[in-house]
């Protein structure tokens, strides 16, 4: 068989053949975004429903989805923020079906000594002059174009903090970040990115909060409490402990053949 490289030509496309084709793959990427926040909300309202009938043992439902992906479990990387994240008692999606770009995360926090808001809100707006989805059904090239990493922009509100003593934006500062970082370039950021509540004081987001809560943990919130979501620690654990066990077999593989070497000279003397 020979082994020079395979290749396949690609067709000449009419431009009113591509358009047609750009069209269809837009309007299917459109249709998957409408459907997976109708699968969201509805798995949002069945745990909602199960916390009202069992809020004893949905008590730390929340808490525990959140810190157990490890990239909320990094960003909340000081006692203090999961200890604040403890009182965490739902969070809330809203997001319109019919238009899915924008959407609103709503954290609703039990008393707690460390701030006095009830909610702590983070909205994803789209900019302005931004046509809204027209109510006939059709998609618009604006639509079928959307990014949400380029074309929603985030929220700030303020955190009424009870005392500079618990103020964990304060305690906890975020530092220097460059002009990369800025940008959007997470691997640019420079310095600790401090306490996970500076998600909801500024638009900078070193984490990518907003897709790991919004396209990760929300879809699958009850594999992340059950310690079995796609990022888990444990996942990450058990990941390592499986490396440790196939460099172990490496090494016994390696002492075998040398052994092997050493009988094989031993029968020729």
């Amino acid at each position: 068989m020979s082994t020079e490289e395979f290749e396949l030509d690609a067709p000449d496309l009419s431009p009113k053949l591509l358009e047609e084709l750009e069209a269809e793959s837009g309007k299917r990427k459109w249709n998957n975004l409408k459907f997976g926040t109708e699968e969201t909300l509805a798995h949002l309202a069945f745990i909602k429903k199960k916390t009202e009938e069992e809020p004893e043992t949905f008590k730390n439902f929340w808490p525990l989805a959140l810190l157990q992906n490890i990239i909320v479990h990094r960003a909340a990387s000081s006692s203090s923020d999961k200890e604040a994240l403890t009182y965490l008692s739902e969070i809330e999606l809203k997001q319109d079906v019919k238009d899915p770009r924008p959407y609103e995360l709503v954290f609703h926090f039990r008393e707690n000594p460390f701030f006095s808001n009830k909610t702590l809100s983070k909205k994803y707006t789209l900019p302005e002059g931004v046509a809204s989805a027209p109510t006939d059904g059709s998609v618009t090239q604006e639509m079928r174009d959307f990014d949400p990493e380029d074309d929603l922009i985030p929220s700030t509100i303020s955190i009424e903090w009870k005392s500079d003593a618990v103020n964990l934006t304060k305690k906890f500062p975020r530092g220097v970040a460059t002009a990369s970082s800025e940008e959007g370039d997470d691997e640019g950021f420079d310095g600790d990115a401090g306490s996970f509540f500076h998600f909801f004081t500024e638009q900078f987001d070193p984490h990518s909060l907003r897709a790991i809560l919004h396209d990760d943990i929300l879809p699958d919130a009850v594999e992340y409490f059950l310690g079995r979501g796609d990022n888990s620690p444990f996942d990450e654990d058990e990941d390592d402990d499986e490396l440790d066990e196939e460099d172990e077999g490496d090494d016994d593989e390696e002492i075998d053949l040398e052994e092997e070497e050493r009988s094989s000279k031993r029968r020729k003397t």
